[in-house]
């Protein structure tokens, strides 16, 4: 990882905000009991998505050993910088999709039932 220091700076980033985006929004489902303000079909998608991943998290510890790896062995093959770029962009959408859904079900407005 010394020749592509981009990769190793946002690989953590990526995580640590995937991982920030999923606890607010796993604290804000449980803390409103899960009704929200606006309750349209996007927002009732992600509560079983986001169930699922806190009930497996071991899968996004497997996606990210696998992500880790594939940038260590393009290291180590000496890989130009643009295979390295598309394949962190490849590797990235899916936590990049799963932390939009969880940061736009974390940012609603909840209805909190005292």
């Amino acid at each position: 990882m010394r020749r592509h220091k981009a990769s190793s700076v946002w690989l953590p980033l990526l995580a640590g905000t995937g991982a920030f985006a999923h606890f607010l929004a796993r604290f804000r489902m449980e803390r409103s009991g899960r009704r929200f303000e606006f309750m349209d079909p996007i927002t009732v998608r992600h509560m079983p998505l986001i169930d699922t991943m806190h009930t497996h998290l071991g899968y996004a510890f497997g996606y990210a050993a696998v992500f880790l790896g594939t940038l260590l062995w393009l290291e180590s093959r000496e890989a130009p910088r643009w295979v390295i770029c598309i394949t962190f962009a490849l590797l990235s959408v899916p936590a990049l999709d799963y932390t939009w859904a969880c940061l736009a079900l974390g940012t609603r407005f909840a209805v909190y039932n005292p």
